[in-house]
């Protein structure tokens, strides 16, 4: 037993610091979240809970993420999601890209929840999935607030229409139900030369639920919970029902512990 535990520590270990070349991108990618001007074939799996893509050319990295599982899809919409760039080929979370931020979608749940509107009262199912779909889609369209890691004593905020200096990132939801994250990156911006990294780490890191300690009461659950039990392992949604119904219930059951950890993966890229 001791032998097999050893074995499999070590997998884990060559897994997370494994390298891969960066993808040359001749012609970047329009930044729009539909991908289909990738050409390359997606790396990761399900099980990794990220499929993703990271090319370059001399002046950018070009990023695209796709995930379908419903609890990291969950915790990317509502917590946030931050990709982390260590230029000595690392896991430092020293310097990064936070967007979502999951404010945007924290008020558009508030709304809702708020609008008494309810799947579950809806009787015929392709509706109620129609339903479900554009909620999921709602809570990642048009988010337009974002953060720079690393820049400044505390992380930089701003709009993405108020960014000027080539970071490109946009945000969709493709046919299945997956969200798709496509980003360009600039070096410049932040404050890299690509002549300079033999070896960039690359990190992809979900929010998560956190939990507050109440005196007396418990644990309760801070950020805000979906709806009538919105994710899972499908990453279906329920009826708007009361938030506070729907917390007690995910805490006492692995949905809550699942959403208590943020979903992570590293990779190395070589960029010469």
């Amino acid at each position: 037993m001791r032998f097999f535990l050893l074995n499999f520590a070590l997998v884990i270990v060559f897994t997370a610091n494994a390298q891969e070349p960066s993808c040359k991108m001749a012609t970047p990618p329009t930044i729009d979240g539909t991908i289909n001007d990738w050409t390359v074939a997606w790396l990761g799996d399900d099980k990794e809970k990220f499929k993703y893509n990271i090319c370059s050319d001399d002046a950018n990295l070009y990023i695209r993420i796709k995930m379908s599982d419903g609890t990291t899809q969950r915790k990317f919409a509502m917590h946030g999601f931050t990709v982390w760039l260590d230029p000595n080929g690392k896991k430092k979370q020293k310097l990064g890209l936070r967007y979502p931020t999951g404010a945007e979608a924290t008020e558009r749940m508030e709304e809702y929840r708020k609008s008494g509107e309810n799947f579950s009262k809806e009787n015929n199912l392709d509706k109620r999935e129609a339903m479900q779909k554009e909620f999921k889609r709602n809570l990642i369209r048009n988010i337009e607030l974002l953060e720079l890691i690393g820049l400044a004593d505390k992380p930089l905020t701003s709009s993405k229409s108020g960014i000027t200096n080539g970071l490109q990132v946009a945000l969709d939801m493709d046919s299945t139900g997956a969200y798709i994250y496509e980003a360009t990156l600039p070096f410049k911006a932040f404050r890299l030369s690509k002549t300079q990294i033999s070896v960039l780490g690359v990190g992809f890191e979900t929010g998560k639920v956190e939990v507050k300690q109440t005196k007396g009461k418990g644990n309760s659950a801070g950020g805000g919970m979906p709806p009538g039990g919105y994710g899972g392992g499908g990453g279906g949604y329920g009826g708007a029902g009361g938030m506070g119904n729907v917390g007690q219930r995910q805490m006492g059951g692995g949905n809550y512990s699942a959403m208590s950890s943020p979903t992570k993966m590293w990779t190395s890229v070589k960029l010469k």
